[in-house]
C-alpha cells in the first residue's frame, strides 16, 4: 500500500545516440544493481534499443527526460504553463487530469487494500532524503582519476554509512477509525448452467452476490436434496460470474454462496420461504453464515 512521490529522470534512445557522437564511452554505466555493484545498463545499450526507448538514469546533467514524476504538484499548478515549461507530471493524468485550460490537483488520493474486519488505519508520511541507489551510483561512478575529488564517492559512502544511511524520517501521522462491514453478500441471480460435451464439466454462468469478494460452490447428492445434506464443495472460484467444474459421476444438486472474507450469505430460500440450511459438515470451504445483519441487494 505504499504511494511514492518521486521524479525518476533517464535518457532516450536518440540522446544516447548523440551522445556516443559525441564521444562518450559505449560502456558509461546508467544505473548499478544494487546488491552486485555491476552495472545495470550502459549508454551504448540504451543506443542499441529501438528509437522512443527511454532508460533511467542517475546521469542528471546528462538526463533528457522524465520516466516518471508523481511529486504532488504546487497550489495552482496551470497545466498549460507546466507544458511550456516540459514540467508536466509523468503520467500527466495524474492529480485530477485537468487537461489543456485546467489546474492540477495540489493534493494526491490514493485507494489503499484494507483488509476485511480491520478497525482502524494508520498512515503515515515519510520524506527520504536520497537512496541508497544513488549513494551506490555516486560511489561506483567517480573513477578516482581527479586529485581534487577522485575521492569524494569515497567519502560520501562513508558519510551515508556512518550517519543512519538517510532513513526515511516520519513526517506526519493521522489514524482514522473505520466501520466494520455489517453487511451480508446477498444471493447469487442468473445462474445459466451449461455442459461440456463428452465430459462430465459444467460450464456455470452466474451473477455475482452483491458485496461478496469470493464465491464457494457446496454440492450434494441429489437424493439429499430435501434435507440438504452437503458432501462437497470447490473453494474460492472468484468473482468472474464463470467457472468449470466437474461434480463427479452421480446426480448432484449444488448451490453457489458469496462470502466477504469472513462471513458467507444467504444460500437462498424454499419454495415456502424459509432459508435453505448453510453447509456446516463439509471439512472445507465453509465460513460462518450471518444473515442477522444487513444484506445487499443486487
Amino acid at each position: 500500500s505504499t504511494v511514492l512521490f518521486h521524479a525518476k529522470p533517464g535518457l532516450d534512445q536518440q540522446w544516447a545516440s548523440q551522445l556516443l557522437g559525441y564521444g562518450y564511452n559505449a560502456n558509461l554505466p546508467l544505473t548499478y544493481d544494487r546488491i552486485t555493484d555491476q552495472p545495470e545498463h550502459t549508454l551504448g545499450e540504451l543506443a542499441a534499443e529501438s528509437p522512443g526507448y527511454m532508460e533511467h538514469s542517475f546521469h542528471f546533467v546528462l538526463n533528457n527526460v522524465l520516466l516518471e514524476d508523481t511529486r504532488i504538484p504546487p497550489y495552482g499548478y496551470d497545466y498549460d504553463e507546466a507544458e511550456r515549461r516540459s514540467a508536466l507530471p509523468v503520467p500527466v493524468t495524474q492529480f485530477g487530469n485537468p487537461g489543456s485550460g485546467g489546474i492540477y490537483d495540489h493534493w494526491s488520493d490514493a485507494t489503499l487494500s484494507i483488509p476485511v474486519g480491520a478497525v482502524t488505519a494508520e498512515l503515515r508520511l515519510y520524506y527520504q532524503s536520497t537512496s541508497w541507489e544513488y549513494i551506490q551510483f555516486l560511489w561506483l561512478a567517480n573513477d578516482g582519476l581527479s586529485s581534487f575529488l577522485g575521492q569524494e564517492g569515497v567519502n560520501l559512502l562513508d558519510a551515508w554509512l556512518n550517519t543512519g544511511q538517510s532513513a526515511p524520517q516520519q513526517m506526519a501521522l493521522t489514524t482514522v477509525p473505520l466501520s466494520a462491514t455489517v453487511g451480508t453478500p446477498g444471493e447469487t441471480e442468473q445462474l445459466i448452467v451449461s455442459r461440456t460435451p463428452g465430459s462430465g464439466t459444467l460450464d456455470l454462468s452466474y451473477q455475482p452476490s452483491c458485496d461478496a469478494t469470493d464465491h464457494n460452490i457446496y454440492v450434494g447428492d441429489l437424493a439429499s436434496v430435501s434435507s440438504y445434506s452437503y458432501s462437497n464443495a470447490e473453494c474460492s472460484i472468484g468473482t468472474s460470474g464463470s467457472f468449470s467444474f466437474d461434480p463427479g459421476s452421480g446426480s448432484y444438486f449444488f448451490l453457489i454462496v458469496g462470502n466477504d472474507g469472513v462471513k458467507e450469505g444467504s444460500y437462498g430460500n424454499h419454495s415456502n420461504g424459509t432459508p435453505r440450511p448453510e453447509d456446516v459438515g463439509t471439512p472445507v470451504c465453509d465460513r460462518t453464515q450471518d444473515l442477522g445483519g444487513v444484506t445487499c441487494t443486487n
